[in-house]
C-alpha cells in the first residue's frame, strides 16, 4: 500500500517530463536530422553521402573532444544541492572540454584527407572547428537535465531551433552544402549561447569543490565514458564507416543515409526517456527497491513508444519513399530492415542510463569494445556482398547483440547495488 502513491507519482513526473523533453531532444539531436532531411529532398544522394560522411567523424570526434563531460555535467550536477558548488562544477568542465575540443579540431583538420572521402575532405576541414563549439554546448545543456530543470532546457533548445532552422533551411536551399557548413556552426553557437547566458550568474560563483570533483578524477572519470560512447557511437555509424571502408560510391552511402535518418527521427522518444531516466535513477540510488522499479518502467515506457512507430514505419515506409523521395527507391529495404532496430537501440538506452548511474562506465567501455569487434567483422563481410542491404541487416544483429548484454548487465548492476547498499546499512 506504501508503493502506489509512488508509482503513481513516477508516471506522472515521467509524462510530464517527456512533455518538455521530446521537443528539446527533437530540436537539439533532431536540427541536423532535419537538415539532412532537407539535403536528401533539395540536392540529392550524393550531397547526402558526403554530409552522412562527414557526420559520421564529426559526430566521434565531437565525443573525443567532450571527453564525458556532457554526462558528467547530468550525473553529478544531480547529487550536488549547493548552487554554488554547481556553478563551479560546470565551469570546471567547461574548461576541460573547451582544451580538449580545440586540440582534437587542430588534429582533424591536419588528418582530414585520411578520415573520410576525398569528396568530403574540403567540408570537414571547414567543420572541424564546429567541434569544440558542439561538445561545450552539450555540456551546457545537460547542466539543466543535472539540475532538473527539464522545462528550461525544453524551452531553451525549442527557442533556438525555431530560430535556427528555418535560416538553415533557406541556407541549405541557396547555398547547397556550402549553406549546410554555416548552419551548423550558427546552430552550435546560439545554442551555446543560448544554453550558457541564463547562467552567467552560477558561474560567477566563487567556492572550493570537494576534491571528489577535481580536474583530475573528473578527466579521468569522463575520458573512461567518453572511450566508452566513443565505441557506442562507432556502433551507431559502423554501417557508414564500413561503406566507406569498402568503397562504396558515394551515392549508395546516400541511399544508406536516408534509412539511418528513419531510424534516428523514431528514436527520438527513447533520447527523451534516456535523458530523464539518468538524474531519476541518480536521486533513487539510497533506495535499490525503488531504483529497480524505476529502471523496469522505464524499460516497458520505451518499448510502449517504439514498437508501434517501428510496424508502422515498416508498412508504410515503401509508399512514403515511392511519394516524396523517389530518387530513394533503393533505400526501402534499407530502412525496413534498420527499423526493426528501434525498440532493441531503446532497451540498450535505458540499460545504458542505469550502468552511468551506478558508476559502471568501464564494464560499458568492455562490452562495446566486444560488441564493436565482432560488429565490425560481421559488417566488413556482409557489405561487400550485399552492398547497403547487408550493412542494414548487420546493423540489426549488432544491435539485438548489443541490447543482450546490456540487459544483462543492468540486471547484475542492479543485484550487485542492492547487496552493496544493505551491507551499507548493516554497519551504519
Amino acid at each position: 500500500m506504501l508503493r502506489r502513491p509512488e508509482a503513481v507519482y513516477l508516471d506522472t513526473t515521467y509524462l510530464r517530463g517527456l512533455a518538455y523533453m521530446a521537443p528539446a531532444v527533437v530540436t537539439v539531436q533532431g536540427a541536423g536530422y532535419l537538415l539532412q532531411v532537407a539535403i536528401a529532398a533539395l540536392l540529392g544522394p550524393t550531397e547526402l553521402g558526403v554530409v552522412r560522411s562527414v557526420d559520421a567523424v564529426l559526430g566521434l570526434c565531437v565525443i573525443i573532444a567532450s571527453v564525458g563531460m556532457p554526462s558528467l555535467a547530468v550525473r553529478y550536477v544531480a547529487e550536488i544541492d549547493d548552487l554554488v558548488a554547481r556553478g563551479q562544477l560546470l565551469a570546471r568542465l567547461l574548461l576541460i572540454v573547451t582544451c580538449s575540443g580545440l586540440v582534437v579540431s587542430s588534429v582533424v583538420w591536419a588528418l582530414s584527407s585520411r578520415l573520410t572521402d576525398i569528396s568530403a575532405v574540403p567540408y570537414l576541414q571547414r567543420l572541424v572547428w564546429v567541434i569544440p563549439l558542439a561538445a561545450c554546448a552539450r555540456t551546457a545543456l545537460n547542466y539543466y537535465q543535472g539540475s532538473r530543470q527539464i522545462r528550461r532546457y525544453s524551452v531553451l533548445s525549442v527557442s533556438v531551433a525555431c530560430g535556427v532552422l528555418p535560416l538553415s533551411l533557406v541556407a541549405v536551399s541557396l547555398r547547397g552544402l556550402s549553406g549546410w557548413v554555416w548552419s551548423r556552426y550558427g546552430a552550435e553557437a546560439i545554442a551555446l549561447v543560448a544554453a550558457v547566458l541564463p547562467l552567467a550568474g552560477v558561474l560567477r560563483g566563487v567556492g572550493r569543490l570537494p576534491s571528489m570533483y577535481s580536474p583530475w578524477r573528473l578527466a579521468q572519470v569522463g575520458g573512461v565514458l567518453s572511450m566508452s560512447l566513443l565505441v557506442r557511437s562507432s556502433l551507431d555509424n559502423l554501417g557508414t564507416l564500413a561503406l566507406v571502408a569498402v568503397g562504396t560510391p558515394t551515392s549508395q552511402i546516400g541511399d544508406y543515409g536516408i534509412g539511418v535518418l528513419v531510424m534516428l527521427g523514431l528514436l527520438v522518444v527513447p533520447a527523451c526517456v534516456g535523458s530523464l531516466a539518468l538524474p531519476t535513477f541518480v536521486r533513487r540510488l539510497s533506495r535499490p527497491h525503488a531504483l529497480r522499479m524505476t529502471f523496469h518502467r522505464t524499460a516497458r515506457l520505451c518499448l510502449a513508444a517504439t514498437v508501434p512507430l517501428s510496424i508502422l514505419g515498416i508498412a508504410v515506409s515503401p509508399l512514403v519513399v515511392r511519394e516524396i523521395f523517389p530518387a530513394y527507391g533503393a533505400s526501402i529495404p534499407v530502412i525496413q530492415a534498420l527499423l526493426v532496430t528501434v525498440p532493441v537501440r531503446s532497451l540498450t538506452t535505458a540499460s545504458g542510463a542505469l550502468l552511468v548511474a551506478l558508476d559502471q562506465v568501464d564494464v560499458t567501455l568492455v562490452a562495446n569494445l566486444m560488441i564493436l569487434s565482432a560488429g565490425a567483422v560481421l559488417m566488413l563481410s556482409l557489405t561487400p556482398t550485399f552492398g547497403i542491404v547487408g550493412a542494414a541487416w548487420a546493423t540489426v544483429g549488432v544491435e539485438g547483440a548489443s541490447a543482450l548484454v546490456y540487459g544483462l548487465l543492468a540486471k547484475r548492476g542492479l543485484s550487485c547495488h542492492r547487496l552493496r547498499t544493505r551491507e551499507s546499512n548493516l554497519i551504519g
